[in-house]
């Protein structure tokens, strides 16, 4: 089983009015929601640990969590706002955002409403974005995989959001602690670009494998992706697709990395010290095929596991 902690959002994604003038529309989203329900609908069982508000937002974001039958046993409630997210897409263009997260719900994690111990049968966590930059949330997060740490996976999507970070230096500094407590990093080119912005995608990666986590995946849009893992390396091409956005496309990936691990037995800490080339290869195919499907769609609506030939 695999638990996500972090962000629950609200999108709002451009559109139309019906007299034609600009709107925006609201979707659910947030990256480690996204995560949860791609996951949950490649047929894992998956588990959300964020805080949800009972707005009428929040409502939105509860119930399309349950319609996926994702677990909720262990998610926070509160009355707090739910989080906002504009969302500004370019044909071709990677995804612009503007967020109100002054004290939301899912920035307000409570470490007390956690459960004291993880189930057994949850063999992954998985955790990241822009929780990490909110107060007292990040911190609650980072407590967490400093608890989980050499229990279960730990995957870490640091998906990071520039124009939330107020202290650059510290904010890399708590991804680089992050990154020593992960098994498995998923990180964008943009995410590297940003991270270390003086070396290649190669170097960069491999800086982050020096802190620690067994696997390292890195997502390049439409140039495809590849993994690093000791002295092996192996890579995915993306797929010729007519793109209608790419929201959700990264989520999308790690869930289906994860998904694929999992359904082979694999997604457990001794695994993944052992794993072959030839796995980590299949693993990625798959993840880029899951988010292949998402980048044909409006929004982050990540395939079912029938979709994903």
């Amino acid at each position: 089983m695999i638990h996500v902690c972090g962000e629950a959002l609200i999108d709002m994604l451009p559109g139309k009015t019906e007299s034609g003038n600009d709107s925006f529309v609201p979707h659910t989203g947030g990256s480690p929601f996204n995560t949860c329900i791609a996951a949950a609908r490649l047929g894992v069982e998956t588990g959300f640990l964020g805080r949800i508000s009972t707005d009428f937002f929040g409502q939105m974001l509860f119930h399309e969590l349950k319609r996926n039958n994702v677990d909720l046993s262990s998610a926070q409630r509160g009355s707090e706002p739910t989080t906002l997210g504009f969302v500004k897409v370019e044909q071709g263009k990677d995804p612009e955002y503007a967020f109100y997260t002054e004290g939301t719900a899912d920035c307000s994690l409570n470490e007390k409403e956690f459960p004291a111990v993880l189930p057994d049968s949850v063999n992954a966590l998985v955790f990241g974005s822009i929780s990490l930059l909110m107060e007292p949330g990040g911190s609650v997060i980072a407590a967490l995989a400093e608890r989980e740490h050499g229990r279960r996976v730990l995957s870490f999507d640091p998906n990071i959001r520039p124009v939330l970070i107020k202290d650059s230096g510290a904010f890399r500094g708590r991804c680089e602690h992050l990154f020593s407590l992960s098994t498995i990093v998923k990180v964008s080119d943009v995410d590297l670009q940003w991270l270390y912005p003086r070396l290649s995608l190669e170097k960069a990666a491999e800086k982050i494998k020096q802190f620690g986590p067994a696997v390292v995946a890195v997502t390049k849009g439409a140039d495809g992706s590849f993994v690093l893992k000791d002295s092996i390396r192996a890579e995915a091409r993306a797929g010729k697709i007519n793109v209608a956005d790419t929201v959700g496309a990264g989520d999308t990936f790690h869930a289906g990395f994860l998904a694929w691990l999992e359904k082979n037995s694999l997604l457990n800490i001794h695994s993944l010290q052992e794993i072959t080339q030839e796995d980590l290869a299949q693993a990625l195919d798959f993840a880029s095929r899951c988010a292949d499907i998402t980048c044909s769609r409006q929004g982050a609506d990540p395939p079912y596991a029938d979709e994903v030939k």
